[in-house]
């Protein structure tokens, strides 16, 4: 059972683009074993809308959530990063899983970007960290995203995996 002061994760998927997260039942049971962190997926419908900030915003007032570290995998990423920076306040840092994106916008907040060693790199503010782990495993990558969780708040958060 999580704290009620754990960290809230909350991983995006639009219906279209959502192939890589048919990992994500592990990768959610790895995370929410712990006592620390909370994790759920939030699954877009229709990814073409405009307003999924506004949409989640309304979400995590349903839920009680203040903030939450936004997730995403490759072709999700882009409108991840797009959410976390129209809402900032609400996000506590961004996570990516080998994102689809040439750069991403200039983000507040601590981003963790998980690549394979042979996808290309994103451009990226200073306070990007881009790691290429030796695999991606879902157990592996639960034990990843809970270390951004935990050490993401001092904006100092893996050196080098």
């Amino acid at each position: 059972m999580p704290a009620r002061n754990a960290t809230r994760v909350l991983l995006l998927q639009s219906r279209h683009a959502g192939q890589d997260f048919s990992r994500f039942p592990q990768l959610l049971e790895g995370v929410n074993s712990r006592e620390d962190c909370l994790a759920a997926v939030f699954t877009l419908i229709d990814p073409e809308r405009a307003d999924h900030a506004a949409s989640l915003s309304l979400l995590l007032d349903e839920l009680g959530w203040e903030q939450i570290v936004l997730a995403a995998s490759r072709a999700d990423s882009p409108l991840a990063a797009a959410i976390a920076a129209e809402i900032p306040a609400r996000i506590s840092g961004l996570f990516l899983i080998r994102p689809e994106t040439p750069c991403l916008p200039d983000l507040d907040m601590p981003v963790l970007i998980v690549n394979r060693p042979d996808d290309p790199r994103p451009s990226c503010r200073s306070g990007c960290e881009i790691i290429e782990p030796p695999t991606l495993a879902p157990g592996h990558l639960s034990e990843i995203l809970h270390a951004f969780c935990v050490m993401r708040t001092d904006k100092t958060f893996l050196p080098h995996v």
